[in-house]
């Protein structure tokens, strides 16, 4: 990154800090006398929360907490932006002012403008920004602010959830096979470069929370949701059976769920329940609109041995599109891009829908 000069503020002694066998007073270096520097979204007052992750349309600020620099220093505040593409790119300077022997606030309102969805579309495939502060005064420059990751508030947001040795290992044999991401990556191909749509790629156990214990449901989804974003949920085994369940957490949060799709769900089992993260009781699925796909194979191999040690999730009543189709339990992507009702996949409804809501 290009040096800048810092603002030319001569330093200051501190005062009585004279230690044993030295009679001269000691210089304070700028790094000292900051310190705390993080972003907040409530106005800094010092019992605040700090915070790493905020969405387009939100106001944050960034907090400097100071000691030993008098009311009304100026200092000088450069906020970065970082990403793969653009590496460290200078977003604006501005200059703020002790205040309260607290220290100083920059206010930031990450507004859905040109600017910031133009830096979103520059950082690729992450479609993340992220920020963080340079602090100069007394002729000194100091990086200590967290980084703050901005995502824009999407309109569509699509999750796929796996289910056992998908994304991560089952047991000690067992994967990961990771059956339902070519369903995921075919979705992506349709509907890319967007800054309002994102897909994200989940194992069943991340969507699993045990009451008062954990909270993945928060970390791993309503993290990246907003009470305007548009969510379609597609889960495969166990996935279908913790991702119907999340259709009705997040709908009954208030949530706006526009399609469920479950692909062979599994999870009536007493022994896979005992055995695995899944929720015990059947889900009551809440969605707009609700595909099912049954697999009874003609060729059953291994995995649809497993599927019935699991017991499949078979269901006469609920989904809008009910269908048997002749295939293996592990085959998601098929399952998914095969044709189903109107000379139309899964993955043809979904992509028409979504491109209705967000536009070509």
């Amino acid at each position: 990154m290009k040096y800048i000069e810092p603002v030319k503020i001569p330093k200051i002694k501190t005062l009585g800090v004279n230690k044993k066998n030295d009679s001269e007073n000691k210089e304070e270096n700028l790094e000292d006398m900051i310190l705390q520097v993080y972003w907040t979204t409530v106005k800094p007052s010092g019992n605040d929360v700090p915070v790493s992750k905020a969405l387009l349309g939100e106001k944050v600020y960034l907090a400097v907490k100071t000691k030993g620099i008098p009311n009304k220093t100026p200092l000088l505040i450069r906020i970065y932006e970082y990403n793969r593409i653009t590496r460290n790119k200078k977003l604006f300077d501005s200059d703020i002012t002790i205040k309260n022997n607290f220290g100083a606030t920059k206010e930031l309102f990450l507004e859905k403008s040109e600017k910031w969805l133009n830096l979103l579309k520059e950082s690729g495939e992450v479609n993340e920004l992220e920020l963080y502060a340079e602090i100069y005064a007394y002729g000194e420059k100091v990086e200590k602010g967290k980084y703050l990751k901005v995502r824009n508030s999407d309109e569509v947001v699509v999750f796929f959830i796996g289910g056992a040795a998908d994304k991560s290992s089952y047991g000690i044999i067992f994967g990961p096979d990771k059956n339902i991401l070519p369903a995921k990556k075919s979705l992506d191909a349709i509907i890319s470069n967007r800054v309002d749509y994102n897909s994200y790629y989940l194992g069943f156990e991340e969507v699993y929370d045990i009451p008062n214990q954990t909270n993945r449901v928060e970390e791993n989804v309503l993290q990246y949701i907003d009470k305007n974003s548009s969510i379609y949920i597609v889960g495969h085994s166990l996935g279908g059976w913790n991702g119907a369940h999340l259709s009705q957490i997040l709908s009954d949060k208030g949530y706006n769920v526009e399609a469920l799709i479950t692909l062979d769900p599994v999870g009536e089992g007493f022994f896979v329940y005992v055995g695995s993260s899944i929720y015990k009781n059947k889900p009551n699925s809440k969605s707009k609109f609700w595909i099912n796909i049954l697999a009874n194979p003609s060729k059953p191999d291994e995995t649809d041995d497993v599927a019935e040690f699991g017991k499949r999730w078979k269901m006469s009543s609920g989904p809008n599109i009910n269908i048997v189709m002749d295939i293996n339990h592990w085959n998601a992507k098929k399952m998914f891009e095969n044709i189903i009702k109107d000379k139309k996949s899964c993955l043809q409804i979904m992509s028409e829908n979504i491109v209705n809501k967000i536009g070509k």
